[in-house]
C-alpha cells in the first residue's frame, strides 16, 4: 500500500465533531474507520442494522464495496 500523506480533518458524525488524523493511501475505500477511533469514539456497532451507537447518537454505517470482503 502506497502513502500518499496526512490530513488532521474535523469530521461531523452524528451530533458530535472529531479531531480525526487520516493517513491518505492510494487504495480504492472511500474511507475507514481505525480500531483506535472506534474505541474511543464508538459504544457499539450494530451490523445487523448497519448503524453505531455514539452516546445518545445513532449513527447510520455502511460497509459496503470492498468490505463485505475484509476480514481481519
Amino acid at each position: 500500500m502506497r502513502v500518499v500523506g496526512n490530513v488532521d480533518i474535523l469530521v461531523p458524525i452524528g451530533n458530535e465533531c472529531f479531531d480525526v488524523s487520516f493517513v491518505v493511501c492510494d487504495i480504492d475505500a472511500d474511507g475507514v474507520l481505525d480500531q483506535d477511533f472506534l474505541r474511543a469514539n464508538v459504544d457499539s456497532i450494530n451490523y445487523k442494522r448497519s448503524c453505531l451507537k455514539m452516546g445518545d447518537d445513532i449513527v447510520p454505517l455502511w460497509t459496503g464495496g470492498q468490505a463485505l470482503h475484509i476480514c481481519s
